[in-house]
């Protein structure tokens, strides 16, 4: 049966397209089938690592109640909670938002099919065609010995002939077709349409449970080969197409297994899946040279061929895991690690920074002068150096007008404005957000204006689009780890705006909106707080690589952001200014009369002016505070 969407798509409406090869849609669908895990990691589907499943892209399901399905093009993919139905093609079109063509070309890349156009040019898949005369004579097996075991020769509505290898299950029924298309070069096999790939050769597993071991090789020519030396052996439907839950269990009861290795890349993703396997324990390796694989071995000298290959059967090796390597403590104490690059010191450094506030807080502002200082070489926050370097600002929620207006604002009359500030505003939302692209942009750009830093303003405006539910904790940990990889791998400071939630917490990192992944993917975290009525504002810090501060800053006439100092410090120097301006004003006063007319703290203003005598500030008598006389 064609796929649904295939079979339904009007060609003809994508003239700038081209002509889309009917065969390559074949083949894509045909590895779709034989690999449907691939094209669900592409598109990004979340993974059930528990039930070994993949988590509806739609509804956010999880594996108890959504399978990927017995992916065949009958059934595809389907989702018993939300009902969404699909092929490999609507699930590309559906998750990623692009027409078919546009689809055909991405899963092309998945699985490797080279993209054809009538109009632009590209290899259409060739294919001479083969019969099985021709198969048995190049791997020197009988005519009828493959016809017995089901190998057989058919055509396609072209009349190119083929070969078909019925693969089945324990029970002897079909379950799937592999047919060969070719008899040399890459592109050598297709899927019969509805298929399920297995094991070749799972009917004549008993075979092995009375020989008491079992080979794996890759492929039915290798199989065969063994088959017709009565060796018991299994195939490969390619060399890392082994899954652990469809294939384990039918070799759980033997006590032997021969797994052989190529020479290649083949090989090595043998390895790769046997290091993981239940049959690792059981598994002896033989190694391949310049015969390359069994054929080979076979071809080489035929005559020979059982007495070759049991002599690599005993020379076989059990199968020893690569050694997992660890880092310990004995050369730790030693090491000498650079200090973290700053960008703002103590405050701003290499990695990822979430920047929150509340709305229309400031923060915009604060995030354009911070670029304008990186790009002059100036001070931040009108006190601290810092080195001149690369910036970008994505003020992706204003106008460039707007950012016309804010730089006038900050620049004083007789400044030059800042060379080389590079920036992007509203209009280019699109191609920075994360799901087109973005993370990629932005390594671009990082690479090409030798960036120090980079300011997302927001992360609303470029985070990827949700599909449904899921747990918050998982979504938004997920969603900014690219961008903290993309800071750690390039060495940049990756500044994300965000906002904090309306109810305050004893916490200031809960008062973050999202949940605590957001703070746990950032390794900084900034907090600005301000009353919205008043110009004093308070940046809480905190991180991996910073040391916890609260400071104090406050907004000057051109909307820049001052660095007052530590905010204790601040709010204790203002409180005692106002300590002493009402006793200047009203006369001596006890701590209680003090802590009434400042409408502050009584406990706070009683230690406060207890310290500001012994300073020497205050006169103390009898629980009574007055000012020093000035002749004193």
């Amino acid at each position: 049966m064609e796929s649904e969407l295939a079979s339904a798509v009007d060609f003809s409406r994508y003239s700038d397209w081209g002509a889309v090869m009917i065969d390559v849609v074949d083949e894509i669908r045909s590895r779709a089938n034989s690999d449907p895990d691939a094209v669900c990691r592409a598109v990004g589907m979340r993974y059930d690592e528990s039930n070994k499943r993949f988590f509806c892209f739609n509804c956010q399901t999880d594996g108890k109640e959504h399978r990927h399905g017995d992916f065949s093009t009958v059934n595809g993919w389907t989702c018993h909670k939300c009902g969404w139905k699909g092929d490999s093609f609507k699930l590309v079109t559906d998750v990623k938002g692009i027409e078919f063509p546009a689809a055909v070309d991405f899963l092309g890349e998945v699985y490797g099919v080279p993209k054809t156009n009538g109009k632009n040019g590209g290899d259409k898949i060739r294919f001479s065609g083969i019969t099985l005369e021709e198969f048995a004579k190049a791997k020197m097996l009988p005519v009828d010995f493959l016809k017995a075991e089901g190998v057989d020769q058919f055509k396609f509505k072209d009349g190119k002939p083929y070969v078909r290898f019925p693969y089945r299950n324990p029970a002897g029924l079909e379950c799937a077709g592999r047919l060969r298309i070719n008899l040399a070069g890459d592109e050598k096999f297709r899927w019969k349409k509805g298929s399920k790939p297995t094991l070749y050769g799972l009917h004549r597993m008993d075979k092995a449970y009375t020989a008491g071991y079992a080979v794996i090789v890759e492929g039915e020519s290798d199989a065969l080969t063994c088959w017709f030396h009565e060796i018991p052996a299994v195939g490969l439907p390619g060399a890392g197409n082994w899954k652990e839950s469809r294939d384990a269990d039918h070799c759980k009861d033997i006590l032997k297994i021969f797994v052989c290795i190529e020479p290649d890349t083949g090989g090595e993703a043998v390895k790769k899946w046997l290091a993981t396997s239940a049959i690792r324990a059981r598994a002896h390796l033989i190694q391949f040279g310049k015969e390359g694989d069994v054929s080979g071995l076979y071809l080489s000298d035929p005559k020979n061929f059982t007495r070759n290959f049991q002599a690599a059967m005993d020379a076989a090796e059990p199968f020893t895991p690569p050694t997992l390597e660890f880092k310990t403590t004995d050369n730790l104490k030693g090491k000498v690690f650079a200090e973290p690059n700053w960008v703002i010191p103590g405050i701003i450094p290499e990695g990822l920074t979430l920047f929150a506030g509340k709305p229309k807080l400031g923060k915009s502002w604060f995030c354009l002068a911070q670029c304008v200082a990186t790009s002059c070489g100036g001070k931040a926050l009108d006190s601290i150096e810092v080195d001149k370097g690369g910036a970008l600002y994505l003020a992706l929620e204003d106008p460039e007008r707007r950012m016309q207006s804010r730089l006038n604002w900050l620049m004083a009359p007789e400044e030059p404005w800042p060379s080389g500030l590079a920036y992007e505003t509203v209009e280019d939302t699109a191609r920075w957000q994360m799901d087109n692209g973005g993370i990629e942009r932005m390594e671009e750009a990082i690479n090409q204006l030798g960036l120090r830093i980079l300011i997302v303003d927001t992360f609303k405006k470029i985070r990827p689009r949700k599909f449904g539910g899921g747990p918050d904790y998982d979504r938004d940990y997920e969603d900014l780890i690219p961008l903290q990889e993309l800071a750690h791998r390039t060495g940049c400071a990756i500044v994300v705006v965000h906002h904090t939630r309306k109810m305050q917490a004893e916490d200031i990192i809960d008062e973050i909106s999202g949940s605590s992944g957001m703070s746990g993917a950032a390794d900084t975290i900034l907090v600005l707080t301000r009353a919205r009525s008043e110009a004093d504002g308070i940046l809480h810090v905190t991180g991996r690589d910073v040391e916890e501060a609260q400071l104090a800053l406050r907004k000057d006439d051109h909307q820049r952001w001052i660095l007052l100092g530590d905010a204790k410090d601040v709010e204790r120097t203002r409180i005692r200014s106002e300590i002493l301006e009402t006793i200047e004003t009203h006369g001596s006063m006890s701590p209680k009369q003090v802590a009434e007319f400042t409408d502050k703290n009584r406990s706070t203003i009683r230690t406060l002016m207890a310290k500001m005598a012994d300073a020497g500030d205050l006169l103390s008598a009898q629980g009574v505070y007055s000012i020093p006389s000035v002749d004193r």
